[in-house]
């Protein structure tokens, strides 16, 4: 008879232990499982660059169709992004964009200001596109009012 509750006390110890393996376990998951958690959290926080704060400047500042198309320019051509973005936005405003972002918080910046046609022209602008005026006749080319003057 001693040697069974000898038995059963080492069963007992034996699950004791067991036990305590499987809390620990569990503890050393949920320790990782909240660190992973933590890291995920931390990298979907964005921590704002200068190029990100100078867009969600512009992006407020700008009609929709305005910012698509100045997003367009970026893709084509980034000299031309950067030059049209230091024309909207100069270098001393660029040096307030802190000052930009705490008014952009509080509401304070008018929205669409920029439409479409003015990045358009500062486009042309840069590139040093003139207007231009075509003049087409019936069964003919198509020609520049200069070109047209010239023949006639």
């Amino acid at each position: 008879m001693a040697e069974k509750s000898e038995s059963n006390q080492n069963k007992k110890k034996d699950e004791d232990e067991e036990d305590l393996e499987l809390q620990k376990i569990r503890l050393r998951k949920m320790q990782q499982y909240i660190q992973m958690k933590k890291q995920s959290e931390e990298q979907k926080r964005e921590i704002l660059t200068l190029q990100n704060k100078i867009d969600m400047i512009l992006k407020v500042l700008m009609q929709p169709d305005a910012y698509k198309y100045y997003k367009e320019i970026e893709k084509r051509d980034e000299k031309l992004f950067q030059q049209i973005t230091s024309m909207i936005l100069p270098p001393q405003v660029i040096n307030e964009i802190d000052l930009l972002m705490s008014y952009l918080s509080q509401g304070m910046l008018r929205t669409g200001m920029i439409d479409l046609t003015e990045i358009q022209y500062i486009e042309r602008q840069i590139l040093g596109i003139g207007p231009q005026i075509i003049i087409k006749k019936r069964k003919q080319e198509a020609k520049s009012l200069n070109s047209f003057l010239k023949e006639e």
